[in-house]
Formats: structure tokens, sequence, C-alpha cells
């Protein structure tokens, strides 16, 4: 056997080595969102390869014109703000009409299969939920709290049904007696899912979409703006 042919067998099982290390590497998922009555701003962390990706977005989100409107900023990494200077950040515009978003590829059977078994997959490492809350008078403000106690727990329940959890989730609520009406809620949360999986929903998810009669389409309802 030539040095070519054992040349070729080693790169061969070089690469199917890495290929396997990172489809076996871990996709770590920060998600935060602050809801207010004067904003609503998600954030999300991505890091990918045992750390050597890692992506960070803001996302203010807005209700207008009949549409949800959004716009995805990348927040830049702070070793590659340094190298690149004053480089403004990335940003892409969205909008999502209202009533398009309970039709075409969300209510499909196909879909609802493809979420559930896809969430199965995800394992929730930690959850934390802060809300304030303060109404007109003391006697509201306590009941609402009874009931955001109520909804909370009757979420939570749904979430751990359908995902693996490694931790107590960590609730809180602070009613504020003495303060001007107000409501406010904060939640983070980390998930995990490893490389392949993730690559394997994804390619599930884009067979069924092409599939499917109008799946395109209804993707195509979501704009693009400049």
């Amino acid at each position: 056997m030539s040095i070519w042919v054992l040349l070729a067998i080693g790169l061969v099982l070089l690469f199917v080595i890495l290929l396997l290390i990172v489809l076996s590497s871990m996709i770590t998922m920060s998600f935060g969102i602050r809801l207010s009555t004067k904003e609503c701003k998600v954030n999300i962390r991505i890091t990918m390869l045992f750390g050597l990706l890692r992506r960070e977005y803001d996302i203010p989100v807005k209700v207008a014109n009949g549409a949800v409107e959004l716009e995805i900023k990348e927040v830049p990494d702070k070793e590659e703000q340094e190298e690149d200077g004053d480089e403004p950040a990335k940003s892409i515009p969205m909008s999502f009409p209202l009533r398009g978003l309970n039709g075409g590829l969300t209510k499909s059977p196909s879909f609802k299969r493809w979420m559930k078994r896809t969430l199965t997959r995800i394992r929730l490492k930690e959850l934390k939920w802060t809300t304030r809350v303060a109404l007109d008078n003391a006697a509201e403000t306590a009941v609402a709290t009874g009931l955001m106690w109520s909804i909370k727990h009757t979420l939570l329940g749904w979430v751990s049904y359908k995902l693996k959890m490694e931790q107590i989730p960590q609730l809180d609520i602070s009613p504020i007696f003495n303060g001007p009406p107000q409501i406010s809620t904060e939640m983070r949360c980390i998930a995990e899912i490893s490389c392949g999986k993730a690559m394997y929903a994804g390619l599930v998810l884009m067979v069924r979409v092409l599939k499917m009669k109008g799946g395109i389409k209804s993707w195509q309802n979501t704009q693009f703006k400049a």
C-alpha cells in the first residue's frame, strides 16, 4: 500500500473524527426577555463549538400597523470590536403580519410533530423569572400578585412537561404597594442542544416546508426591510 493511499485514509479518518466531535458538541442558547409598558426587548446569546463561536443579539420588539416589528441587532464581541475598531453593529429589520402568524405551516400536524420532537431534545439548564407588579391600591396589587403566581406555575408545568429541566426554576414576584402602577417582567433561561440534533431538526423542518403546499409562500410573507 503506497504512502499516498495511507495519507488519504488518514485524512478521511481525521475528517470523520472532527465531524463527530463537531456533531457531538453542544449549542448553548441564553435567552433574556424584558417586558414592560415602555419596552419589549429580547436578548439571545449563542455559543457553539466549545466556545469558539459566540454570537449575541438584541431584538427590540413592538406591535404596529397590524404587524409584529422587530430589529435584530448583533452585539459585537469585545475582542472583535477591538480588532475592527468602531465598525457599526449589524442590524436586520423584520416585520411579521399578525394575521399570518397563526396560519400556514404552524397549523400543519407535521409542524406540530416536529416541534414536539425538537423540544424533547433540548435541555433547560437554568430558568429565572422575576416580575414586579403595582396597581392602584394594595388590594388589587395583592390579587394581581396571586394571579401572577398562578400563571407562572401553570406555564412552568407546561415547560417541565415539554423540556428536560436540570435545575429547579427560580420564580419571584415582587408586589409594590406604595409605588406607581406598573407591571414589568424579566426572564432569562439557558438551554442546550447538541449540534448534530440541531442540524437534523433544521433539515427535517426544511424538507417539510418544501413538501408542504404553500409552505414557502407562507414563509415569504415575512417582510425584510432594507
